[in-house]
This record gives C-alpha cells, sequence and structure tokens, in this order.
C-alpha cells in the first residue's frame, strides 16, 4: 500500500463507523422504499437499519465481510447473505433510486453491486436474474 492510499484509508474503527452511519434523511429514504416483509423477518427497523449500515461498512472501507465489527453489525455470514439476496432480488436498486442520482451513498452502493454481479458473471455463479445484455430485469 502506498502513502496516498494510506492516507485515505479510515485510521482506525471510530472513523470507519462515523463513514457509514446513515443521517436520519437518508434512512427516511431507504426506509420508506423497504417491502413490509423486511420487518416480519426482523424485530424493527432497528435492525434493518443496522443490516444496511453494516452493508455500507463493507462497501465503504473495502474489507471482508468476515471483518465485520461483530459487535456493532451482528454476524457477518448473515449480513454478508443478506446483500447478496439483496442485489438478487433488486433491493439495492430500489435504495439506489431511493436515494436519488447523484447521492454519494448511490454512487457507492451501485460500484459495490456491479463488482459483485461482474464476480458473479466471471465465476458463473447465480446470475439468473439478468438478461444476456447484463441489465437487471424488471
Amino acid at each position: 500500500m502506498d502513502e496516498l492510499e494510506a492516507e485515505s484509508m479510515p485510521q482506525n474503527d471510530s472513523e470507519e463507523l462515523k463513514f457509514t452511519r446513515l443521517d436520519e434523511k437518508q434512512w427516511a429514504a431507504i426506509e420508506a422504499v423497504l417491502p413490509r416483509t423486511v420487518y416480519t423477518r426482523n424485530a424493527s427497523a432497528d435492525d434493518a437499519r443496522r443490516f444496511v449500515e453494516a452493508a455500507l461498512w463493507v462497501m465503504a472501507t473495502g474489507r471482508f465481510w468476515t471483518e465485520l465489527p461483530e459487535t456493532v453489525y451482528g454476524p457477518w455470514r448473515k449480513n454478508y447473505v443478506r446483500s447478496n439476496r439483496w442485489i438478487y432480488r433488486g433491493m439495492w436498486l430500489t435504495v439506489i433510486n431511493a436515494l436519488g442520482p447523484d447521492s454519494e451513498l448511490a454512487a457507492l452502493i451501485s460500484g459495490y453491486m456491479n463488482s459483485q454481479l461482474e464476480r458473479h458473471r466471471k465465476f458463473g455463479r447465480r446470475n439468473n436474474f439478468l438478461d444476456e445484455g447484463g441489465e437487471h430485469e424488471s
């Protein structure tokens, strides 16, 4: 890692956590588009928010899911599986649209989602939700 990369990396966990926390306006936009099924599987909106922030932590830091701070976000595997389900079901696209095209968070999510889809295409993983042109089916 060169000096420029080191300077751009968060220096400690509190900086990383601060960087990926949603403000109330962002969360309200996301929460408004979540299907009711999100709340039937989870105990509360707090759980849904914690999951979204866990995913954003991974997206923003570039860390592996296994490095997710469990005391803050819960088990990494549960969050990882849920994030992949959201990709496959188009939920992250819904979140991107809710945040707006100029949102930094939308760009962060889009970049992560595209990298995951590309990896799945490349290695032949579960990509049956894509049409032949690589576009998400409605």
